[in-house]
């Protein structure tokens, strides 16, 4: 029979099941499922005993292990997080679907779920008087629970090598064992890798243990958590990742789950936009590539992670799993052949062509190696989407052309160390690259895309965009250009700027652009109207701003990677970026019933939910 009936009915029945949980106008009182973790500590009920499949009655099931604040002492569910879950376990009974025995602790004669708080919830609803449940029981103990804490500690350190591990519940250690033995899975089929279980333990230590703990512990959210310590901080976090992957439909990795789970607690600490997990120091930052590469080899296929590695070791570049460049190497075959056929030939192409130039421009091919050039040449093919048909060695003449002679004829003879050097050219090109990327909203505006010509065109208005070293902003021009255009076009500037200034000034130039398009659409009155609710809607809600977070740090983790410490050169991502991403994206992708694009008027919401869908922010 055909599910959707069923998903259809689920709809009502859960608002059924909320409804009756409110009593008359909604004044009855709701509440909380009894803790287990409370129950086990009044009764130091730490010693379990596994009793198999039983049939429980429901009227038994009291607590949950973890939920306990997600449902009412009835297994209403207390917020929408839960609602898809729910439909999805009502259909499944509906349809008579094979649903897996429940996992429940007991303590005396009442019984707390570990496993399956959702399906008790669903078979609440619909009366059933009993479930089948694999049971373990705890039983009160004469041992006090700091002794049963510290002897598993030992057994733990004993089983890992991983010493002074302290958890609050001394049943969780299990759940550390569980995770190394996934990684150590993780290990021999991805990195094919004979390792013993004390070896995989050691490298998960270094590589994902302390890495999380650092982050937890630079950002001082331990004091949030008056009843945990930083291992059980850990734990909540796997629950976390555990949780966004399920919900995502796809592994969001440590690093990922780590950042959003800090995000969400600052949060609820202090709603603010600047309140959220820093990535500052240098510790800090190593921590996250760390996890991030662990991410990658998990998250990416056997075929693609051995690909990257052998591309590090042909080149020296770090490619960070780069989709077009994958793409690129499965067409040719092998690294060896794409490193034969496609990184020499560019490079050598290059010498070749730049070492015929006049010696003012040639002399400089000392400073620069082999994977650093094709490391620029390559960032400038993304820059220009010349992936398609474009011909190796056009490329490399536009990029001699279009970037190196310019870069070259700016220098002056008193700068000779390498490193100065390098460090000049990079953040000259990373401007020339931003227009590149920009070069189609220009042509678009009628405006010029040369850096030589924006600069004689602001040359009276660009001195606070010049560093010490002579070079302009081209970026800062070309965004402060357009937001006073912007202003220009508004009867009441004042209260854009009212706007602006609260949520977050603009670092990206195609932030206006799509502002202007709004503008045209709605009307200056509508216009105003809609970008204050929508923002004030964004920042009352928590997985909007959790979203708006990630972005943001990610935006900044990659400006550390890049070591960008010049100004001008470092990404900057306002809350007003994000609106303005949502709206666009929305407005080209999404269609309705006619298959035509969709109007303004759909709530910002729904919008920030298509586009945390379709654009995968947590990627």
């Amino acid at each position: 029979m055909d599910n959707s009936i069923y998903l259809f009915e689920a709809e009502g029945a859960y608002k059924k099941f909320l409804k009756s949980s409110k009593g008359f106008l909604g004044l009855k009182k709701r509440e909380n499922l009894k803790s287990f973790g409370e129950v086990q500590k009044n009764e130091n009920a730490y010693n379990s005993v596994y009793l198999g499949i039983k049939e429980v009655p429901l009227s038994k099931i009291v607590g949950s292990v973890e939920k306990y604040t997600d449902f009412d002492k009835n297994f209403v569910p207390k917020n929408n997080i839960v609602k898809q879950r729910w439909m999805n376990i009502y259909t499944g009974y509906m349809a008579e679907s094979m649903l897996p025995p429940v996992i429940l602790y007991k303590i005396k004669d009442d019984y707390y779920v570990y496993d399956g708080n959702h399906r008790i919830s669903v078979a609440k609803f619909l009366n059933f008087v009993s479930v089948e449940a694999e049971v373990e029981e705890f039983l009160p103990s004469k041992d006090a629970a700091d002794e049963m804490i510290y002897r598993e500690s030992m057994v733990f350190e004993k089983e890992t090598g991983i010493k002074d591990v302290i958890l609050s519940n001394p049943l969780k250690y299990k759940n550390l064992k569980n995770e190394i033995r996934s990684y150590v899975n993780f290990i021999h089929k991805k990195k094919d890798e004979n390792i013993d279980y004390k070896a995989a333990a050691e490298n998960w230590n270094k590589n994902i243990f302390v890495p999380v703990k650092i982050l937890i512990e630079k950002n001082d959210i331990l004091k949030n958590f008056p009843d945990s310590n930083i291992n059980d901080i850990f734990l909540f976090i796997l629950d976390h990742k555990y949780y966004m992957s399920e919900k995502r439909d796809k592994n969001t990795g440590y690093f990922l789950s780590t950042v959003d789970f800090i995000n969400r607690v600052k949060t609820n600490e202090k709603r603010s936009l600047s309140n959220n997990c820093k990535i500052e120091d240098e510790e800090t930052l190593r921590a996250c590539e760390k996890l991030r590469k662990i991410d990658y080899e998990l998250i990416y296929s056997l075929e693609e992670t051995e690909i990257n590695e052998k591309l590090f070791k042909l080149t020296g570049i770090d490619f960070r799993y780069d989709r077009v460049l994958l793409e690129e190497v499965e067409k040719i075959g092998t690294p060896e052949k794409w490193y034969e056929e496609n990184y020499k030939k560019i490079t050598e192409y290059f010498y070749n062509k730049a070492d015929k130039l006049p010696e003012k421009y040639s002399r400089y091919l000392q400073y620069f190696e082999e994977n650093r050039i094709f490391g620029y040449i390559f960032e400038y093919k993304c820059c220009k989407n010349f992936f398609e048909n474009e011909n190796p060695e056009i490329s490399v003449l536009n990029y001699i052309i279009e970037v190196f002679l310019l870069i070259i004829s700016s220098f002056d003879d008193t700068v000779s160390e390498k490193e100065k050097i390098i460090y000049l050219y990079e953040k000259i090109q990373n401007q020339y690259f931003y227009l590149f990327r920009i070069e189609k909203r220009l042509v678009e505006e009628g405006k010029t895309t040369k850096y030589e010509k924006i600069i004689a065109d602001n040359l009276l208005n660009i001195m606070s965009f010049k560093n010490e070293q002579g070079y302009y902003d081209i970026k800062g021009i070309l965004i402060n250009r357009k937001y006073e255009e912007f202003l220009d076009n508004l009867k009441k500037p004042e209260e854009f700027l009212n706007i602006y200034k609260k949520y977050g000034e603009s670092g990206k130039y195609e932030t206006f652009t799509k502002l202007f398009e709004m503008l045209d659409i709605l009307g200056e009155e509508k216009f105003l109207k809609k970008i204050k609710n929508d923002l004030k809607k964004m920042f009352l809600s928590d997985d909007i701003l959790a979203d708006y977070k990630m972005k943001d740090i990610l935006t900044e983790f990659n400006n550390n990677l890049g070591k960008e410490k010049d100004f001008y050169n470092r990404e900057k991502y306002s809350f007003i970026d994000f609106y303005a991403d949502i709206l666009s994206f929305t407005k080209e992708t999404a269609k309705d019933e006619d298959n035509g694009n969709i109007d303004l008027d759909i709530d910002i919401l729904d919008m920030e939910m298509y586009y945390r869908e379709k654009e995968k922010i947590y990627i």
